[in-house]
């Protein structure tokens, strides 16, 4: 008898726990689902950051002298020229160079050249 009451108190338990159990099954489903939704987005974040898939580019070259003549006024002169490539879309580029000039006191600013290009073809 002690046995059948036993296994009664147990099934009553188990039913009493079953809603409970799916009830904490649904919350952790959208636990998961939340951090499964975060870790997506920062695998994104960290591909986003890799090296070479910003799409700009930034090169150039400068130069600099220096003149000291004799019995006359010395000179110093420098530039530098910055090259802008940037990839706007897939068919559409981007490219400017500025210059960059300081000779004794005087600096001067200039646009070099500015082009956009549409890529009208795959190849």
């Amino acid at each position: 008898m002690k046995t059948i009451q036993y296994v009664s108190v147990l099934l009553f338990g188990v039913a009493l726990a079953a809603p409970a159990f799916a009830e904490d099954d649904s919350a952790l489903d959208e636990r998961v689902r939340v951090l499964e939704e975060k870790l997506e987005k920062v695998g994104e974040e960290a591909e986003s950051s890799r090296p070479g898939t910003d799409r700009f580019l930034l090169r150039g070259y400068g130069s600099a002298g220096f003149v000291d003549r004799d019995g006359g006024d010395s000179t110093f002169q420098a530039s530098v020229s910055p090259l802008f490539l940037w990839q706007v879309a897939d068919r559409v580029l981007f490219e400017a160079e500025l210059e960059l000039e300081l000779e004794d006191s005087d600096t001067n600013v200039e646009l070099e050249y500015a082009d956009l290009s549409y890529v009208l073809t795959d190849y």
